[in-house]
């Protein structure tokens, strides 16, 4: 459904009612307007069903704050807007230009998610902070489309506090800026990531999700794990260095106790290093005895 009144403008300003429905909400059934959106003050828009904005969106310097459990998109390469915060459900970006231009950024909170959208594949230059598992454990950020694609992301990435990142198969996403905040990531989902970041700083790094979840590091992206890299732990999931990337870590297991897999490969010019000392010195391809994991080198160093 959609609704545009023809030749009105709609001019939203402050929390609305509040109980998550924000100054613009959609109870109903999924709903759309094409209407142009102008934002007067700071403003929340939520609701608990699928609401989508497909018209020019002024937002100008003003935060926009999505609340309530349900769906925003943003569907408008015509789009300016302040800081963007993410508090509840899922705010989805369909166009490059969804999410205003690099001058601000948004934050998405523990338990929200911002997805990506778009069956071209979005490239979007937005700095973001994330929070948390996602909506539903997606991830704070979840690469989707309606077919096969690939997202990009090209600003930093903060982890605010421990965050995931997922995807659905083939909805792969590369991150060419860094990732930091020296917080955990956990890759989830069935999808590749792929970090092209030249200072990735990470206490640990998690790659679980089943099927297809793999981690790439590849470029010449330079990943720095305070603590521990782990390969499979709780379901399966695959670690791939290639190119020219640098993987700093103080221990590194593939699988877990469960016989869980989890898969290594070294490839190329890429370069792999242990810092641990003495008991802490260790990779272990198949952490448990009887774990079904691989290591695969072909080209690049391991040094421990």
């Amino acid at each position: 459904a959609g609704y545009t009144p023809p030749g009105v403008g709609i001019t939203l300003s402050g929390p609305g009612v509040g109980g998550g429905w924000g100054a613009l909400g959609n109870s109903g059934s999924g709903f759309g307007i094409s209407n142009t959106i102008t934002l007067a003050g700071n403003t929340s828009i939520g609701g608990t069903q699928y609401l989508a904005l497909s018209g020019a969106f002024n937002g100008g310097t003003y935060t926009l704050t999505k609340v309530g459990g349900g769906m925003l998109v943003m569907n408008s390469n015509a789009t300016t807007v302040g800081n963007i915060v993410v508090t509840e459900g899922t705010l989805m970006a369909q166009q490059n230009g969804a999410l205003g231009d690099a001058t601000y950024g948004t934050t998405v909170q523990s338990g929200a998610t911002l997805q990506l959208w778009g069956s071209g594949g979005l490239t979007i230059a937005e700095n973001i902070t994330l929070n948390g598992s996602g909506n539903g454990g997606v991830g704070a950020i979840e690469s989707a489309a309606g077919g096969a694609t690939n997202h990009t992301l090209s600003g930093t990435i903060t982890l605010a506090s421990a965050s995931s990142i997922g995807g659905q198969a083939d909805r792969n996403l590369t991150i060419t800026g860094n990732v930091v905040g020296g917080q955990t990531l956990t890759k989830v989902g069935t999808n590749v990531l792929t970090l092209q970041g030249a200072a990735n700083a990470l206490s640990n790094l998690t790659i679980t999700g089943g099927g297809t979840s793999e981690v790439v590091l590849a470029g010449s992206s330079v990943t720095n794990v305070s603590t521990h890299t782990s390969i499979g732990n709780g379901s399966f999931g695959t670690l791939t260095l290639q190119d020219d990337a640098a993987l700093t870590t103080f221990t590194l297991r593939a699988g877990d106790s469960s016989g869980q897999a989890g898969d290594l490969n070294v490839l190329d010019n890429a370069s792999l290093t242990v810092t641990g000392t003495g008991s802490n010195t260790e990779v272990r391809i198949g952490h448990w005895p009887g774990g079904p994991s691989t290591f695969t080198q072909d080209g690049g160093t391991v040094s421990t």
